[in-house]
């Protein structure tokens, strides 16, 4: 049976504003994070565990993209 899913998958997005396939990569991951650390409350463990990489590497990505909690919030 398939899994089941406990969120909405994201949906692939495609940057046309970019000019590389670099910038177009960093542009997804960017948001792929900022989305799963929204569906995990800005849970930095929960996020790093479910991205599969250390918290310090979450940490050095959330500040290189400029991701913060409150940058984001309603």
């Amino acid at each position: 049976p398939p899994p089941i899913l406990l969120y909405k998958p994201l949906e692939p997005t495609y940057p046309e504003h970019c000019d590389s396939l670099h910038e177009a990569r960093n542009t997804f991951e960017k948001e792929y994070i900022r989305r799963l650390l929204e569906h995990n409350n800005w849970n930095i463990s929960k996020t790093a565990q479910k991205l599969k990489i250390g918290r310090t590497n979450l940490y050095n990505k959330m500040r290189a993209y400029k991701l913060n909690q409150h940058h984001f919030a309603d």
